[in-house]
């Protein structure tokens, strides 16, 4: 069976309204990802690492309970399991306060047995951790040697611009690993100083990496490969929080490619029209996320989408 691994960091999110705490619930781009997939009960495995205290256990009950195998997650005794401050403004966007923690020694943890058929997910300010980073390489280079499909979300958030002059070549590094890459037109701009989908093509492309998707929000989502470029619109939602809106996108994206059975050695012959239906699931995916405070897939949604695939 093939299996999906998500590979990144792990928080507890601590919510705020107007100055008042709304709701603690576990956070972090790839645990968000994990849990959306858990909850369809996909075989969905988290790479991660959080400290054994009470918040690194109420994560671990928590993704128990939505399904998400944590055969590979390293909890370690020296440090803190990270919190993050999520502040919402009226549009349901955030702005973070970050505490953490960690150990000397990072990540300390076996790497799967990856194969053809499996996918992984990899992104955001994890993947460009210095600490972290030749752990990560070396994982990443063995999916990929196995035949496995790699998914890369940048994620750049405004607080680290000011890091982007040493950022930017692991970044770059990141997208030659890749074989789709799902960004935001924000990350581009950051990136490049670009949006334009042919310039952010060929950006991309002359790396290593030629197959995208870029996402606007609200607006139009784009997917771009040689000689293609599908525009599709965004599921309409009525927003409460952004929080995991680009995470449980990954999630209806992978939903997709799995149920599928695209893999690394067949992606490039999935044509225009597919790629179209898959973006319409991932874009439903992120509307139902952002209608509620939590970052992933509501449970009633997940058996919904289960009914309907007939699971």
């Amino acid at each position: 069976m093939s299996r999906i691994y998500t590979i990144g960091e792990t928080v507890l999110d601590l919510l705020f309204k107007n100055n008042t705490l709304q709701q603690a619930v576990p956070g972090g781009a790839m645990l968000n990802t994990a849990v959306s997939l858990g909850r369809l009960q996909l075989p969905v495995f988290l790479l991660t690492e959080w400290g054994n205290d009470v918040a690194g256990t109420f994560i671990r009950d928590f993704l128990v309970r939505s399904g998400v195998d944590l055969s590979f997650v390293y909890e370690y005794n020296q440090g803190k399991t990270s919190l993050a401050l999520a502040s919402l403004d009226a549009q349901g966007n955030a702005t973070y306060t970050f505490y953490k923690d960690y150990p000397t020694l990072r990540m300390q943890l076996e790497f799967p047995c990856f194969s053809s058929g499996d996918i992984v997910l990899f992104g955001s300010f994890f993947a460009l951790d210095t600490h972290v980073r030749s752990k990560l390489v070396e994982l990443l280079d063995r999916a990929r040697s196995g035949g496995a499909f790699l998914i890369y979300d940048p994620n750049i958030r405004k607080n680290h611009l000011h890091q982007l002059p040493e950022l930017r070549p692991l970044v770059k590094e990141n997208f030659g690993l890749a074989h789709l890459v799902r960004a935001s037109h924000e990350d581009f701009m950051n990136l490049f100083g670009i949006s334009d989908s042919y310039e952010v093509f060929e950006q991309v492309e002359a790396l290593g990496c030629d197959h995208i998707i870029m996402t606007r929000g609200g607006e139009e989502m784009i997917f771009m490969k040689p000689m293609v470029n599908t525009t599709l619109a965004p599921y309409p939602a009525d927003v409460i929080s952004t929080i995991g809106a680009g995470d449980t996108f990954n999630a209806g994206l992978i939903f997709s490619l799995h149920k599928r059975g695209i893999h690394a050695g067949n992606y490039r012959d999935l044509p225009a029209c597919e790629w179209s239906d898959i973006l319409a699931i991932a874009s439903a995916f992120a509307a139902n996320a952002c209608e509620s405070i939590e970052n992933y897939i509501s449970e009633s949604f997940a058996l919904q989408i289960l009914n309907s695939a007939n699971l």
